[in-house]
């Protein structure tokens, strides 16, 4: 009942419905969560990196950039597990940044 991780679980849910890939990199203690937020269809593993935020995002970033069809042209992106209504936004803002370096949403 983590008001969070509940609302980290929709978001995820809408990223994996809109067809998106996500990964997740978790540093909780304990495996049940690891276990509901891959149940969600994103590809979650524990945090391995020595580290915080930084490090998680390090070691998500590694993981998708080695993820099957990623290509020089992909973008790897960052999005706060309570912002749900984002997934809806993403195949536009995306679309839209056809020809740019940086994209913030």
């Amino acid at each position: 009942d983590d008001v969070r991780c509940l609302a980290a679980t929709e978001t995820l849910r809408a990223l994996v419905a809109a067809g998106l890939p996500v990964v997740v990199v978790d540093a909780s203690p304990a495996a049940a969560v690891r276990d509901l937020l891959s149940a969600t269809g994103a590809i979650v593993s524990e945090q391995k990196a020595v580290g915080k935020k930084g490090a998680a995002l390090r070691e998500a970033v590694a993981i998708a950039s080695a993820l099957p069809g990623v290509v020089a042209e992909t973008w790897l992106c960052w999005q706060e597990p309570e912002k749900t209504d984002m997934a809806r936004h993403w195949a536009t803002a995306l679309d839209a940044a056809k020809d740019a370096d940086v994209l913030v949403p």
